[in-house]
């Protein structure tokens, strides 16, 4: 049984991006062409006005999540509940994705739940880098080191232009002193997302998706 018949819908209480707000965001920066940093800082900021707890680390696992659909070509959904799991990302084939930072703690637990409920672990994608992270010189890369594994990670460029791992703290530590200098979130307006405002989508359906 989905999450209260509305897994689309389902707000979950640990602080992220309320689904339907996340699904909609997905689909409208697939088909737009907006940059990624556009996108980036206008899910930091509207989890940052709306005062969800953790809000840059659940603002990253957001972020992955988004670039994920973008990847499969928008057909996929976010944050589907199934019977006692939930499942970060949903796609065609019944395939189930976790979001895991790289080195966090492991995916096995949810994907065992999403087997459970008749997914199938997500065939590993190519790798996702130069997302931007809505600040000067702030890059995520998302990796597929495992079927429906996801690890995202940060980096920077140094002066010679080589790529430099920065750590989910030292991301955090730098999009908090852009914000603290007064740097203007882009995309965000009192709490709302003025990028999908009346954007007309329509969410892929998830018995679609679940469709073996």
């Amino acid at each position: 049984m989905y999450v209260g018949n509305n897994p689309v819908n389902y707000v979950d209480p640990t602080g992220h991006m309320p689904h339907l707000v996340k699904n909609i965001t997905a689909q409208v920066y697939g088909r737009s062409g907006l940059p990624s940093g556009v996108v980036s800082a206008a899910v930091i900021g509207y989890n940052m006005v709306n005062g969800n707890s953790q809000e840059l680390f659940n603002s990253f696992h957001d972020i992955a999540q988004i670039n994920i659909v973008k990847a499969l070509n928008g057909n996929a959904l976010v944050e589907v509940g199934l019977t006692g799991t939930r499942v970060d990302v949903v796609g065609s084939g019944a395939q189930a994705w976790e979001v895991k930072p790289l080195g966090g703690e492991s995916a096995e637990p949810q994907l065992l739940a999403a087997e459970a409920n008749g997914l199938r672990r997500g065939k590993p994608l190519a790798p996702i880098s130069g997302i931007e992270m809505g600040v000067p010189n702030l890059y995520m890369r998302i990796d597929f080191p495992a079927p429906g594994e996801a690890r995202y990670s940060f980096y920077k460029h140094n002066a010679k232009g080589q790529e430099v791992r920065v750590s989910s703290v030292g991301a955090t530590i730098t999009i908090g002193a852009w914000m603290a200098a007064g740097f203007a979130v882009a995309g965000t307006i009192g709490g709302s997302l003025p990028l999908i405002e009346g954007a007309t989508v329509t969410l892929p359906a998830l018995e679609t998706l679940l469709a073996p």
